[in-house]
């Protein structure tokens, strides 16, 4: 008779190939982090900026100053735009080859392209002033209060430029000696590629090596000799996380803490990156590396991303091609730019796009006698209602994305309410989204007269896609997600005033009509769309005004917008709060293979429903398997149906050794 001893694992950790890996480590798996032992789903994607470039996005870059909105700012190879976060600017000059790289200088963003360096200077205008070096450079960074570039020119690759001063003796960006370099490393052909700054030296970075730089200027400037050969692959393969420095190069990914030697930390997962890349970018956050691998074959991106508190590795899975990525400091997320001249914002909501999230995952045990899966229990918890006031401006202001379409109107967070407010006089919108997967909203809101007492043009949608004109391109009195359910607030006090569309690829089907409030511009009222089980449901406080059995769509982002007319007609929309009901996790269902020497058994775990919207934290058997096949050596694998979205997954799993 079997002597049941159970091998308890009660917390999950990342993906670690190698035999040291510890229980509740993943051999292999995708789109799931974890924390405190529990298993996470990543976060999803969405379209973020409302612009499509017509090229590659080959890279990004973020203008930062305290107390001033910052600047994305956006190179498409001849092509330079800054965004705002209301509005797009094409910058003028001459931006020839395919590299360009930027670093702040008092205020002012130094950029190099190889031929030309440039300055912006977003605060107090937009302007772009070129100069053409004789000591060309495509890359910089700033050290010591000083601009250093390197790069671009073969015969010079170990040199690092820095600049030089003015004639009163003050650093001036502007002035480049030719002999103001300091050589790096003996071997000449060993091309610099990226410059760290510290707080009392700079980690220089070869292609074959890394140094470190100490002094305070030209005179004074002492290099090391080579402390590692784990050099880098290339600047974009680069990243600071906290106070570390993490790069990727043919070593594997290692990281320097400001002393000593670099260290590596891509062990448990070296067998992923068994090749080089050099398409690679890398960004990093306070505590994560996230380093992409882009394969334009299948139009996906790998992100593997380091969390440097968990010290664990996770592998997640794009549908899109990644081509730069930057860190967006004011929200406290990443934007990626891709092939197709796209900019995502990650992190955020829990799809991409349309498409759900699929994670998946492998454990192995070997151990000294036979072991067999007959149970495997997990506390499950999924996620409830959103209820959005806007008391704290900026805790909205990481919730929500504010754009402009056709003008310069604006948005305020005011006295506990969200104030949308376009230009007067001029076809244009403004509007507010929220990444996700909802299935229900409501608005609660009055449209304010802006001078001419029409107060219309107000449109509430739960949808994906680009921002478009109900009406066809640039028709944004009434602005819209591209695909979804809208309503649209036209005429006060009408039976037919309410009307009700579908969006498909920009085109809108007309659903029908409802009764509109008598006072919606002196009161507040609830706006509502809920979409359940192939119906979707139209109220004004809590009366159904229009109903429609329509299951083209069952969830998505929402987007709440205030239009204007060219003759003024419009309004101002005061939003007092927004009640939100994310599409989560109505039915788990875990897919479970089971394989030993003594064979493979399948299942899948038990479905567990509850209503959406509904908060849940249950203790349940998620497998339960007769006749488990046994063995020294064990393999889990399991992965979530495509038609759910799991919040989180603490583990139990119970491991019984038979003799």
């Amino acid at each position: 008779m079997s002597a049941k001893q159970p091998l308890e694992i009660k917390a999950f950790s990342g993906i670690n190939s190698t035999n040291l890996r510890h229980l509740g480590q993943f051999t292999s798996g995708k789109n799931f982090y974890t924390k405190g032992g529990i298993l996470y789903p990543r976060s999803g994607s969405a379209e973020w900026g409302g612009k499509a470039f017509s090229g590659s996005i080959n890279s990004l870059m973020v203008w930062n100053k305290p107390g001033i909105v910052p600047r994305l700012l956006v190179h498409t190879r001849s092509e330079l735009w800054a965004y705002n976060v209301l509005e797009w600017e094409q910058i003028t000059g001459t931006f020839n080859g395919n590299t360009m790289t930027g670093a702040n200088h008092l205020g002012v963003e130094f950029l190099a392209t190889g031929s030309s360096i440039g300055f912006i200077d977003l605060e107090s205008g937009n302007y772009f002033e070129s100069v053409t070096p004789t000591n060309k450079f495509d890359k910089v960074a700033v050290w010591k209060f000083r601009v250093f570039g390197w790069g671009y020119t073969a015969n010079y690759s170990s040199y690092l430029w820095l600049c030089g001063y003015d004639a009163d003796g003050n650093i001036d960006r502007t002035v480049w000696p030719a002999d103001f370099f300091v050589a790096v490393g003996e071997d000449a052909g060993d091309s610099i590629q990226a410059l760290i700054p510290f707080q009392n030296h700079a980690l220089v970075l070869k292609e074959l090596g890394v140094y470190t730089v100490y002094g305070n200027d030209e005179e004074d400037f002492e290099i090391s000799s080579k402390i590692s050969n784990a050099g880098v692959h290339s600047y974009w393969a680069v990243a600071r996380v906290g106070n570390l420095a993490i790069w990727y190069g043919d070593e594997g990914v290692y990281a320097y803490a400001g002393g000593g030697i670099p260290y590596k930390i891509s062990a448990p997962i070296d067998h992923l990156l068994k090749r080089s890349y050099p398409e690679n970018v890398a960004v990093g956050t306070a505590t994560r590396f996230y380093l992409s691998v882009p394969d334009r074959v299948y139009g996906k991106t790998t992100l593997f991303v380091y969390d440097i508190e968990e010290k664990e590795w996770y592998v997640w899975e794009y549908p899109y091609v990644i081509t730069s990525m930057v860190y967006w400091p004011d929200d406290d997320y990443i934007l990626a730019g891709t092939w197709d001249g796209k900019i995502y914002r990650l992190n955020t909501g829990t799809k991409d796009g349309i498409k759900n999230i699929v994670i998946e995952g492998e454990l192995v045990f070997t151990t000294a006698t036979d072991i067999k899966i007959k149970r495997i229990w997990g506390t499950v918890r999924t996620l409830g209602n959103n209820d959005e006031t806007f008391d704290d401006a900026v805790n909205s202001a990481k919730i929500w994305t504010i754009t402009n379409q056709g003008g310069t109107g604006t948005q305020v967070y005011s006295n506990g309410e969200s104030i949308l407010t376009p230009q007067e006089n001029t076809i244009n919108s403004v509007s507010m989204r929220a990444s996700g997967s909802f299935s229900s909203v409501k608005v609660n809101a009055k449209l304010v007269s802006d001078g001419v007492n029409a107060n219309k043009y107000a449109d509430i949608c739960i949808g994906s896609g680009t921002i478009t004109g109900i009406n066809g391109a640039n028709s944004w009195w009434h602005s819209v997600l591209s695909n979804g359910y809208v309503m649209s607030l036209q005429t006060e006090g009408n039976a037919s005033g309410l009307i009700f569309y579908r969006m498909d690829n920009g085109t809108s089907v007309f659903l029908g009509e409802g009764q509109s409030p008598t006072d919606w511009h002196t009161q507040y009222h609830d706006y509502q769309i809920n979409i359940n089980n192939g119906v979707v449901q139209f109220l004004v406080d809590g009366v159904n005004v229009g109903s429609f059995n329509d299951s083209t769509y069952e969830s998505g982002d929402i987007l709440i917008s205030q239009g204007e007319y060219a003759n003024g007609v419009g309004a101002i929309l005061h939003i007092n709060n927004v009640s939100a009901t994310p599409n989560i996790f109505w039915k788990l269902n875990l897919n479970w293979s089971i394989k030993s020497e003594k064979g493979t058994r399948s299942a899948t775990g038990t479905s567990l429903f509850c209503e959406k919207g509904e908060d849940l934290i249950k203790t349940i058997e998620l497998i339960k398997i007769p006749g488990s096949p046994k063995g020294k050596t064990t393999i889990i694998k399991f992965n979530t149906s495509n038609q759910i979205e799991l919040y989180e997954l603490n583990p139990i799993l119970k491991l019984y050794k038979v003799k």
